[in-house]
């Protein structure tokens, strides 16, 4: 194979890689629409659904860490948690993390790629240090995003 072909096949696969990230984030974000839907007719029902994060007939110890974190930000009602918060509801959801020789090292690795994924955001205390992660599609994130908006609307007004 030459160097003509290895770039063919470079440029392929960074197309397909761009395809695929739409359609994750195309999926995301109606599966977030379906997570409102399922929130507020639960409330009709009367209930409190816990299980909008996860497939049809799955439970948390049937997820990997990644999908368990992002169902976790997805599902809760405070938007943003700190990975020990995420741990913590992970083992209450029933997420058995005894797989992990270090459960907060796995977390805060998953929450790294999900960032440089764009999939999660990372919030900052006071300090500049990082505090906590929440969805990028998630209630957070429309907070953040309309609270933005409201900033850079002042701004042009000036």
């Amino acid at each position: 194979m030459g160097k003509e072909e290895y770039q063919r096949a470079l440029d392929a696969a960074r197309a397909e890689l761009s395809e695929v990230l739409q359609t994750r984030s195309n999926l995301d974000a109606r599966a977030a629409e379906l997570k409102k839907t399922i929130e507020g007719l639960a409330a009709l029902c009367g209930e409190q659904d816990r299980s909008a994060g996860l497939p049809q007939g799955e439970t948390f110890a049937d997820l990997g860490i990644t999908d368990g974190i992002k169902a976790v930000l997805g599902d809760t009602d405070d938007p943003a948690l700190t990975p020990t918060e995420i741990r913590d509801e992970l083992k209450k959801r029933g997420m058995n993390l005894d797989d992990y020789a270090s459960h907060m090292t796995v977390i805060h690795n998953t929450l790294a790629r999900l960032e440089r994924q764009g999939d999660v955001i990372k919030l900052f205390n006071r300090e500049g240090l990082p505090g906590a992660y929440a969805l990028k599609t998630g209630k957070f994130a429309t907070r953040v995003r309309e609270n933005f908006e409201d900033v850079r609307l002042k701004q042009m007004s000036k």
